[in-house]
């Protein structure tokens, strides 16, 4: 196997570990690009406003995900700044413990349009992005 593809599996793996370390089950954040025209999304998260979850360059037709645990103070929370090339940063709060009723997973999907997400199986529209 060549080095490329060692290094590529053991970044594979670290960020598994590293994702594992801090949530055995609980709940999934999907975040999905589907922006068009080969757009990249950048999506950078802070767990419980301590917990820097690095940032996530997803490519236009993919996705990432975030796996965590609620804690018992119903504080919990996800927060991240989402941005293209064409778009400034948008804030938004991923997961907030008090707020979502997501059961396990918590989708949410960004496009040209805006960023929506998944409530009782249909895309709702959640925000736009600013200008």
């Amino acid at each position: 196997m060549n080095t490329a593809v060692l290094k590529k599996l053991n970044l594979i793996l670290l960020l598994t570990i590293v994702i594992s370390a801090f949530a055995v089950s609980g709940y999934l954040v999907h975040t999905i690009n589907q922006l068009g025209d080969g757009k990249g999304l950048k999506v950078h998260c802070t767990f419980d406003l301590s917990m820097d979850m690095g940032e996530q360059t997803i490519a236009n037709g993919g996705s990432y995900e975030w796996k965590f645990s609620e804690d018992a103070t119903h504080t919990t929370l996800l927060l991240c700044d989402a941005s293209t090339p064409e778009a400034d940063v948008l804030h938004f709060a991923a997961y907030v413990q008090r707020r979502d009723s997501c059961i396990d997973d918590c989708d949410w999907k960004f496009t040209s349009g805006g960023v929506f997400q998944l409530v009782a199986g249909q895309w709702e529209f959640y925000i736009s992005w600013p200008n």
